[in-house]
């Protein structure tokens, strides 16, 4: 269950006065410092809509305080030896072009590899961001991560970002080449040895008298568990991701022989096994009837879709708690207006969540969203609609589906107000609407 995110910096802070940079260094240090304080704070708030705005806050405070300490700066004129600190600054500045030109600077001095690595990763999180997808994908390819930390963020952002961008500026040949270049050189932790680097952390994410405390043993015994899964989930994820771009760009029968080729592989643990198989599934919908199902609305009443035979739906599946989700909310509220005349049902189902998160989300937002929405009954639980009929890995994820009941698209992720995908499928299906609106 995870959400695919619309990558960009996540930057936190409390209100913090610095003077002007004397010493880069020492203010990265205190603005990391105060980050991970503000970090905690929020952590303590159990309702997640309201962490989420003091994250929110604490974002636009660290913005405005490091665009003050670069009034006047010039990269042109940093050393390259502490670039990589004055870029981590412009990072927090959100002034993306300069993190850029500073990381190449930096580059330039030949730097650690550990440290190179750190600094092209910041850059691609940039990159990501002005949609530079040509510097995205060089970046990329001359990463090498140094250890298992390091590749599991390279790893995370390429599959559930960076090909999006990819894609959608270069085509797919350049996407599924990042993704080779991910796959080609894994670096995993020994479970064990996880235990050893990582425990501490841990143990403070589960403190005495905090709700799902662990004993050390119990606590281990998760990591292992955890670290084991993780290692078995990184060859699935990058061949999802090769999937799903696949079928969207209408190559469907390879992404299925591929996938089948894993399914008969004799070595394949449980995890990648459950993952391909709802791979499959999902590269196998185009085309196909659309599995039905019956939720309860909002405000009471059944759906199901056989009773929408005849309209043309879109079915979003989202959750409280996704934050590319909610960005991707007004777009659909844009589509329901344009299209409701026309025969389009859109309805939004609340899937992987708590229902009383929903309950209170929903009465909160009705005035700005007028779609219909419903909550899968699974709740956070296994057989969700989402996972078991739809093999859904990452939301948001759109199904548009035509008025004779068959599957035209699976649209996975939102890539900002740029990202007329949903248009473009409506379209097949004579529903007209500007892209512009």
């Amino acid at each position: 269950m995870r959400a695919l995110p619309k990558l960009s910096l996540v930057l936190a802070c409390l209100a913090l006065s610095i003077s002007a940079i004397a010493d880069p260094e020492a203010t990265l240090k205190r603005l990391k410092d105060v980050r991970t304080k503000g970090f905690a704070s929020a952590s303590k708030v159990s309702n997640s809509e309201a962490a989420n705005k003091i994250f929110t806050s604490v974002e636009a405070n660290v913005k405005a305080m490091a665009i003050k300490e670069l009034e006047g700066f010039d990269a042109k004129k940093v050393d390259g030896k502490n670039a990589f600190v004055w870029a981590q600054i412009a990072g927090m500045a959100q002034k993306h072009r300069t993190v850029c030109d500073l990381v190449t600077t930096y580059i330039s001095t030949s730097p650690k590899a550990a440290d190179a690595f750190a600094a092209r990763l910041l850059a691609m999180n940039s990159l990501y961001t002005l949609e530079d997808a040509y510097g995205l994908a060089q970046q990329i390819s001359e990463a090498r991560p140094t250890n298992a930390d390091q590749y599991s963020e390279l790893h995370m952002n390429t599959v559930y970002g960076f090909t999006e961008i990819l894609d959608k500026k270069l085509g797919p040949e350049v996407a599924l080449k990042a993704l080779d270049d991910v796959a080609a050189n894994p670096i995993l932790w020994e479970p064990e040895e996880f235990v050893k680097h990582k425990f501490a952390e841990w143990r403070g994410y589960y403190p005495a008298g905090k709700p799902g405390y662990k004993t050390d043993a119990e606590l281990r015994k998760s990591m292992i568990e955890m670290c084991r899964k993780q290692n078995e989930g990184i060859k699935p994820t990058i061949l999802t991701r090769r999937s799903e771009l696949l079928v969207a760009h209408g190559m469907r029968s390879e992404a299925i022989e591929m996938l089948d080729r894993e399914l008969k592989s004799g070595a394949l643990s449980a995890t990648a096994r459950k993952e391909f198989a709802r791979a499959r599934a999902q590269a196998s919908l185009p085309g196909a009837k659309a599995p039905d199902f019956l939720v309860s609305a909002w405000g009471g009443s059944k759906v199901s879709l056989g009773a929408l035979k005849g309209k043309v739906v879109v079915l979003d599946f989202w959750a409280t708690w996704c934050g590319p989700c909610m960005e991707a909310l007004p777009h659909m509220q844009k589509i329901h207006q344009a299209t409701k005349a026309q025969g389009v049902h859109v309805l939004a189902l609340n899937v992987w969540d708590v229902k009383t998160d929903y309950e209170k989300w929903v009465p909160a937002n009705r005035k700005k969203y007028t779609f219909q929405f419903a909550f899968d009954p699974a709740g956070r639980g296994k057989d969700s609609i989402a996972t078991a009929k739809y093999g859904v890995s990452g939301i948001p994820t759109t199904v548009v589906i035509d008025r004779d009941g068959q599957v035209v698209a699976s649209i996975v992720g939102y890539m900002g107000e740029s990202d007329h995908r949903l248009e473009d499928e409506l379209a097949k299906l004579g529903v007209s609407i500007s892209k512009g609106k």
